[in-house]
């Protein structure tokens, strides 16, 4: 088991078990200044919450994604993507 996992490890164990665990998914491409203003707000507001980015194959990478197809695949394989990604979060 790697420190990461570890860590997340212990943090599961200590978080109260009323409180459930919340995802946030966002998707984008090619709109990168609109998507940081989104992102941005979404973590300033959302402290304790898991966050994922998908990137639909920008022209620009996006430095913030969780995860980037290499090409676009198109809005609902990369909305499937981040249901995917949060997919052990109580909440969406």
């Amino acid at each position: 088991m790697d420190k990461i996992e570890i860590i997340k490890s212990l943090l599961d164990e200590i978080r109260p078990l009323n409180i459930p665990k919340i995802g946030i998914a966002i998707s984008t491409k090619n709109r990168y200044e609109t998507f940081k203003t989104c992102f941005d707000n979404v973590r300033k507001f959302s402290k304790g919450f898991k966050i994922v980015v998908v990137d639909d194959g920008s022209d620009v990478p996006v430095p913030e994604a969780t995860y980037r197809f290499d090409k676009s695949v198109g809005i609902a394989r990369a909305k499937n993507k981040c249901l995917e990604l949060i997919d052990d979060c109580d909440e969406l």
